[in-house]
């Protein structure tokens, strides 16, 4: 547990179902979170103050907002983040034939673009101060297996994995380190949503895990 005693882990989709799990989890061991999320801020700080150990600190960011993003760094970069959980994601369902343009782009937008700029500015920030950093992106298994439905999802995820592959060779000389993770259906978040909301998102995954 001392070893995240030192730590400053940025985790963005904080307040989401895995988002909370995470931010919960490294607080307790003590590890200074700095959630990110879009909610505002009365309404995470309610859900937040819940939480064991050390308290995280709450900024309300659209991260497609490359302004916002900006500010954000500079605001924080005196507190030396040393990591980044990169859980921020959305998704829409339905036939691709009937999906929108704005709805497509809003996808990538927010599971792939706004992911590469988060990233961009804190490799920045460690190679200014020539200092190590780690990345885990959380992918979902999508990104490799098929899923009616979710195509403009599936490849957003698909391309999260290009990026940490691509990053993890640019800068691992530097000492940056970057993972991924690509978890199944699970009973939180959008999975969770889906499940309830959609029937035929339950009927697929049903027989999948059958």
């Amino acid at each position: 547990m001392d070893s995240f005693a030192s730590r400053t882990v940025i985790v963005t989709g904080a307040l989401g179902g895995i988002g909370l799990e995470v931010t919960s989890l490294l607080s307790t061991l003590g590890a200074q979170v700095i959630a990110l999320d879009n909610k505002e801020r009365s309404e995470a700080e309610q859900v937040l103050k819940k939480i064991p150990g050390k308290q995280p600190r709450y900024f309300q960011v659209e991260l497609t907002d490359s302004q916002a993003v900006t500010s954000f760094i500079n605001s924080i970069s005196a507190e030396k983040p040393d990591s980044l959980v990169a859980l921020a994601g959305v998704v829409v369902s339905g036939e691709l034939v009937d999906q929108s343009e704005e709805s497509i782009r809003r996808v990538i937008d927010v599971n792939l673009v706004s992911q590469i700029e988060l990233s961009k500015h804190l490799i920045k920030h460690w190679l200014n101060e020539k200092s190590p950093g780690n990345i885990v992106f959380v992918s979902s298994w999508v990104d490799h297996v098929p899923w009616p439905g979710i195509t403009p999802y599936a490849a957003s995820k698909a391309g999260l994995v290009g990026v940490c592959r691509g990053i993890a060779r640019e800068y691992a000389r530097q000492g940056i380190r970057a993972n991924l993770i690509a978890p199944g259906i699970v009973d939180v978040g959008m999975a969770a949503k889906q499940w309830r909301e959609e029937p035929d998102y339950r009927a697929r995954s049903e027989e999948h895990t059958s």
